[in-house]
């Protein structure tokens, strides 16, 4: 870590999950931000200024509690550990980007603001792309051939006037939206939800990453395998990046596609457009709710994209300053009791996760097999598969037990 500042390296430290072995987890955006008012508004200013202190200095300094005290210490502990595994990541082309960096993409701070937009981010990539005009493409892993032609066109036209597509990097939409602006010289940034180092050396990554036409980022580990929590929180970075979303094709009430759409027109993340069709149940009522629609893709004009605002340089006064009235109510003390799966619902995080159960299950598999690929605890595989098999979206098979997606679903 020795070219990062030490920001960064607090940063890192207290954020990532890198050579953690200890029962104690890394900060959460929130619970960073949380942090980071304290920070801000003590003697101490920045955090590099936390190197060094002992969990009773913490404590005088921040007015934290023991735990919290104890916990930032024994992350800070493992620098040489986590300097390691940064250099084994920098060997396969991963890097890693904090919001106290100057090259930081600060359009994620501009839109989602410093309680929001995560803390550090794993890259591989040419970052100047993060400072492109750019415009998301989003929708179903399952589309038909009429979605499929919406996305290439909406892709095709976006390299062609030299914007930048943004996407999440699953299959499907985000596929096809990645390979069709590729192939027509344009340039793409993927926000991964899981298994980055794995996938970046695939053939279709490998080639545009090192012609600087792809940017790949990751909010967790590299090699983190698929977290429900993570497929849905990396949409706010999809449509905080562009200027524009276009939404191909959403389920009613579930799945990613839908749950984006409907924070980014809470929150006004970005400006989301949904392909005005009958053929997806959801899209129509993403309509009702505020999006705007779109009929014929060729339509579009991405010449006159609205010009960004100037962004200030990042700085601590930025980074780290005292919320405003509207966010301080949103804002918990209770940091070390603060949990990210909490923001959403049980029944929530249930539907975001059914469309990438059933994609899964389109051959058969056991409950093992499905805790392992999906990487979910068992008790929550067995409630959810149970819940699945009630509302008959999948098969229970018997002898020995296994589950396949229902032939109408």
């Amino acid at each position: 870590m020795s070219h990062l500042s030490d920001n960064a390296k607090v940063t890192i430290l207290l954020c990532s999950s890198l050579a953690l072995k200890d029962d104690v987890k890394p900060f959460t955006a929130i619970q960073w931000y949380n942090l980071s008012v304290k920070i801000y508004k003590s003697e101490l200013k920045e955090p590099a200024a936390l190197l060094g202190l002992s969990a009773d200095e913490l404590i005088a300094k921040l007015a934290i509690s023991e735990a919290d005290a104890s916990r930032i210490t024994v992350l800070l502990s493992r620098s040489i550990n986590v300097a390691f595994e940064l250099q084994k990541l920098e060997s396969k082309g991963i890097n890693v980007i904090t919001k106290s960096d100057d090259n930081y993409p600060k359009r994620l701070i501009k839109v989602l603001g410093g309680r929001y937009a995560p803390p550090m981010l794993y890259y591989s990539g040419n970052l100047e792309l993060a400072k492109n005009d750019c415009i998301g493409i989003v929708g179903s892993r399952n589309i038909d051939d009429n979605g499929k032609t919406v996305c290439a066109t909406i892709a095709q036209k976006a390299a062609l006037a030299n914007i930048t597509v943004v996407s999440g990097g699953a299959r499907g939409v985000d596929s096809t939206s990645r390979t069709i602006a590729l192939k027509n010289g344009g340039a793409c940034i993927e926000f991964l939800a899981d298994s980055m180092a794995k996938k970046i050396v695939q053939g279709e990554y490998i080639k545009p990453i090192l012609q600087n036409r792809l940017l790949v980022f990751s909010v967790v580990s590299p090699n983190q395998g698929f977290l429900v929590y993570s497929a849905m929180d990396r949409n706010k970075y999809i449509y905080a990046m562009a200027k524009k979303t276009f939404a191909i094709a959403a389920d009613l009430n579930k799945g990613g596609t839908w749950t984006g759409v409907m924070e980014s027109l809470k929150r006004k993340w970005g400006h989301p457009y949904v392909w005005d069709t009958d053929i997806y149940r959801g899209n129509s009522e993403l309509i009702k709710a505020g999006a705007t629609p779109f009929s014929n893709p060729n339509e579009l004009d991405f010449s006159n994209l609205e010009q960004d605002e100037a962004v200030n340089k990042l700085t601590m006064d930025n980074l780290f300053a005292e919320p405003s009235d509207t966010e301080a109510y949103l804002v918990s003390d209770n940091s070390s009791e603060y949990s990210q799966e909490k923001a959403f619902n049980s029944d929530a995080i249930y539907k975001a996760a059914l469309p990438i159960i059933k994609d899964f299950l389109e051959n058969e598999h056991t409950s093992k097999e499905i805790i392992e690929a999906l990487d979910i605890v068992p008790k929550q595989a067995e409630k959810w598969l149970k819940k699945a098999v009630a509302e008959k979206h999948i098969i229970k098979l018997t002898r020995p037990v296994r589950y396949i997606v229902a032939e109408d679903n």
